[in-house]
């Protein structure tokens, strides 16, 4: 029998996609608890230790996760990450001047 992945998710869009993808053959685990500012989140020890063990790290990217790539950096080992900004064309915010 071959071993789940584990795949750790940064929040609930990300945590929905992989586990209707992947099923049942990862342990998915989402970071962010309903109700947390994603702007601000810091990984506290026990995240950081879940993205070092597991075999994904699936999260959004850019400005919502500024954390991750000096954590990812911070690692001796690299881990497969897949980041949703990357995945899709993105559009400079306009702001109007009021």
């Amino acid at each position: 029998m071959a071993k789940k992945l584990s795949i750790v998710t940064t929040n609930f869009p990300s945590y929905d996609i992989a586990s209707h993808v992947a099923g049942n053959k990862a342990d998915v685990i989402m970071l962010l608890k309903p109700g947390s500012d994603m702007h601000s989140y810091e990984p506290s020890v026990k995240d950081i230790n879940a993205i070092r063990n597991a075999d994904l790290l699936y999260y959004t990217g850019g400005e919502n996760d500024t954390w991750s790539e000096s954590l990812l950096e911070s690692f001796d080992k690299s881990i497969d990450t897949l980041q949703m900004i990357d995945c899709v064309n993105t559009l400079d915010e306009e702001q109007k001047k009021v």
